[in-house]
């Protein structure tokens, strides 16, 4: 990181690769004390100061009051020979606090933060050590360890929407009453380990005069989906999607998502999917960092007659530094859904709603 130097100490371990890669940051954990969680994060940015090093400290100062108010602490860290200018505020996590620190050194801005449970009000002593051993210039020892590996996330379970037979049974009677001079003659919709297949069909009466004519109809089709034992930036994901003649404006999206919290949440949220309740995982979602945004849509628009499919590779999930702690966990979430054109009104059209395919993906144990 330009000029700056960490200090190699076994207490210490670094934070993953994907962590470290989303925070632009070097990443230090306290490994011995998980009841007192402590965490280093060194930006591995340093601008360029315009000026002199003073002007910088009153402009840092002039900006922390103006963002976090006059009575956060604002105060002169002293470390071996170095001189770091200190705020301490509340973390976004609840509970939790963060000591922000900056230096300039050599015409060059060096910051990091500290994040400490919200009772400490002062830098605790391993982070002060660990700042003490901060030097400036070609290393004088061996450099930390590499970080490890990137996170290996595996498929560990898939979820269906399995409407329950009441509510199948309201979507047809919803058919029978928009039919009206009409009837519903069969409806049913099938999982499969990655696929799903329903079908729907009844008849109207056209008034011809003295001559009425029954008219027949379907809706019927397919769903496949291809998806990696393990989630990778070089993994395909396919889906695939077959209509008969005549149906149209039905299309298959792909979604994202990054789940955290605790295990038996996550748990009880993933099941929750099987009978229709999003609400959960949706919260779940909201506590931590989120999946990348696929590049481009992820949809696919049926064509009557035809089998039509595509392909793409999503980004695997990466979370966010503040909002992953001791007990909680991650679950990468892939949705496969059907859903039918905007404003447009279509026979089992909630049928077609309805069909839901879940992939969960967990971070492998470490070898």
């Amino acid at each position: 990181m330009h000029a700056l130097c960490l200090p190699e100490d076994a207490a210490w371990r670094r934070g993953s690769a994907e962590q470290e890669t989303a925070d632009d940051a070097f990443i230090l954990e306290r490994a011995a004390e998980p009841e007192n969680p402590l965490q280093v994060v060194v930006l591995r940015t340093a601008p360029v100061v315009r000026g002199d090093a003073d002007a910088y400290y009153d402009r840092v100062t002039r900006f922390w009051h103006a963002n976090y108010g006059k009575a956060v602490l604002v105060y002169w860290q002293e470390a071996d020979g170095a001189r770091w200018r200190g705020l301490r505020r509340p973390a976004q996590e609840q509970g939790m606090g963060v000591f922000q620190l900056v230096t300039v050194h050599d015409g060059r801005a060096y910051s990091l933060l500290v994040f400490v449970p919200g009772t400490a009000t002062t830098l605790p002593a391993p982070a002060r050590q660990l700042l003490d051993g901060i030097r400036f210039g070609p290393a004088q020892s061996s450099p930390p360890p590499s970080a490890p590996a990137a996170t290996r996330w595996l498929r560990t379970q898939t979820y269906r929407w399995q409407a329950a037979a009441e509510v199948l049974e309201n979507q047809a009677l919803a058919e029978v009453r928009r039919l009206g001079d009409g009837m519903l003659t069969g409806y049913g919709l099938r999982y499969g380990e990655s696929s799903a297949e329903w079908f729907m069909d009844g008849y109207v009466w056209l008034d011809a005069s003295a001559n009425p004519q029954r008219s027949t109809w379907e809706v019927r089709g397919t769903l496949r989906a291809e998806v990696p034992a393990e989630w990778s930036d070089t993994a395909p994901w396919s889906l695939s999607l077959s209509l008969p003649e005549g149906q149209e404006a039905v299309s298959a999206r792909l979604n994202t998502r990054l789940l955290c919290g605790r295990r038996d949440a996550l748990r009880a949220a993933l099941e929750g999917l099987g009978r229709g309740d999003t609400g959960a995982t949706q919260g779940l979602a909201s506590d931590c960092g989120t999946a990348a945004i696929p590049p481009g849509p992820t949809v696919l628009r049926g064509e009557p007659g035809k089998a039509t499919s595509a392909t793409w590779l999503l980004p695997v999930p990466v979370r966010k530094r503040e909002r992953i702690r001791d007990g909680e966990a991650a679950i990468g979430l892939v949705e496969v859904l059907l859903e039918t054109e905007p404003g447009r009104r279509l026979p089992g059209q909630a049928l077609i709603g309805g069909v839901r395919l879940y992939f969960a993906y967990e971070p492998a144990a470490p070898q």
